[in-house]
């Protein structure tokens, strides 16, 4: 996903440095670790960057407890804020009334105020260099696009960018069409850092020169909307870092379908990517997704059931009793189970899915952790937590200070705390201790 006017070389954070080569003539360039730098292990943090520009979802940022704060340009004050704000607010709200006339689909949309954005930037002085030329340097595949529903749509994207910001702001309608389809293939979805949901997206050119692999050697990690590039597992001098771009549970077959279409990646090269990837069935696709749907829909369920719970002991506190065990207790204790069997169930899916060391994977295995300790399941409390941890620690770096390592530790310490043997992970197992001994009343 990058052109030949990239810089030739890349440093990132030390002690780990990349640089850009010539991996293959159909590949193009990419990233690879320093023939200069030593090895790096698992859980390596290479680089971290904010976003050349970012959009949450219109919901979340009308909602002031979701908005996400962005790093601002430099030497920029409140008042251009406020400015940059207004208009961003006014074209976005113009974008989104006559972006469902012409039928513009969600992600498009966020390309389309991602755009405008990079626009506003421009035009209130922020330097090309910086926010807005350094998209050149990202492959566009517009001008050799071969869908042609596709290219009428991006141009008519164009034309409503066009109309929508003003000719002062937007270059020729052709050019538009460009950057449009620029965002569209290098735009990161971004992921909440409390539990992985996506919240918006984001260019940052310099991940975007890392190419696919279905067994990837590195990942992208969120906390905020600073990313993270972590190694997830060992990586020798000059070996080329790879990341995987499919976020969603699929067939092999529709993974290559939408590496082809979606990243213009040709079939030849997308079954190579593909051929130590993720191979799950139909059927398992489908599981999985049922699966999620139940797991949303009881820990749902769950959540109202422990506010009832707790309201009634607000009640009973109001009215001076002293608490007890209701039925709305007993309500979430089995809503509870019924989550916990499902996410177990679950976790061999999401193995079938995506990689080892995927995040999802380990936030199945937090969940699970949290609804053991508080169910007292022990022997599955600990081995979940810890392969939660273990899994977390990798993916977001071994030195990690994230939302959810820090949640697996905290958990894992109380859990050793609550379940105070030498081996917790046999208690669960445990067989009842022998009768007392009775005493012979008529010993001689």
């Amino acid at each position: 996903r990058q052109s030949a006017h990239s810089s030739s070389h890349l440093r990132l954070s030390n002690p780990c440095r990349v640089a850009l080569k010539e991996i293959s003539r159909k590949k193009g360039r990419g990233l690879v670790l320093d023939p200069q730098s030593p090895s790096v292990r698992p859980g390596t943090l290479l680089y971290t960057c904010d976003p050349l520009v970012a959009a949450q979802s219109m919901e979340d940022e009308l909602d002031p407890d979701k908005q996400v704060p962005l790093n601002l340009p430099e030497g920029w004050d409140a008042a251009t804020m406020r400015l940059f704000a207004n208009q961003s607010f006014k074209l976005e709200k113009a974008l989104e009334e006559r972006g469902h006339k012409k039928g513009a689909r969600r992600p498009l949309f966020l390309s389309l105020r991602l755009l405008a954005r990079l626009l506003i930037f421009r035009s209130l002085g922020v330097s090309e260099s910086a926010r807005f030329t350094s998209l050149s340097g990202l492959m566009s595949h517009w001008e050799s696009m071969k869908d042609y529903d596709r290219i009428v749509f991006y141009a008519q994207m164009a034309t409503l960018i066009k109309e929508t910001v003003g000719d002062e702001l937007c270059p020729e309608t052709r050019e538009c069409a460009r950057l449009i389809s620029t965002l569209q293939l290098n735009a990161l979805s971004v992921l909440s850092r409390e539990d992985l949901q996506p919240i918006g997206m984001a260019i940052y050119p310099d991940l975007a020169l890392i190419n696919h692999d279905g067994r990837p050697n590195c990942v992208v990690t969120f906390d905020g909307w600073t990313a993270s590039l972590v190694c997830i597992r060992e990586i020798k001098p000059g070996e080329e870092i790879l990341i995987d771009y499919i976020s969603h549970a699929m067939t092999r077959r529709e993974r290559v379908k939408v590496l082809r279409e979606e990243f213009h990646i040709n079939e030849t090269e997308a079954l190579h990517a593909e051929r130590e990837g993720p191979d799950p069935s139909p059927s398992d696709v489908e599981k999985l997704m049922e699966a999620q749907e139940k797991i949303a829909t009881t820990l749902e369920s769950m959540n109202d059931a422990v506010a009832r719970a707790e309201q009634y002991r607000a009640q009973l506190e109001r009215q001076g009793l002293p608490p007890r065990i209701s039925g709305h207790d007993r309500d979430v204790w089995e809503i509870a189970n019924e989550a916990w069997r499902y996410i177990n169930s679950s976790v061999s899916l999401y193995q079938l899915c995506y990689h080892s060391f995927h995040p999802v994977i380990s936030y199945q295995h937090l969940m699970l952790g949290k609804l053991s300790f508080h169910l007292g399941r022990s022997k599955a409390c600990m081995e979940n937590l810890e392969t939660a941890l273990h899994g977390l620690a990798v993916a977001f770096g071994t030195h990690s200070r994230h939302f959810l390592v820090e949640a697996a530790e905290n958990l894992l310490a109380r859990a050793r705390r609550e379940f105070p043997l030498d081996d917790v992970t046999i208690l669960d197992d445990m067989p009842p201790p022998p009768p007392p001994p009775q005493k012979n009343r008529y010993r001689r």
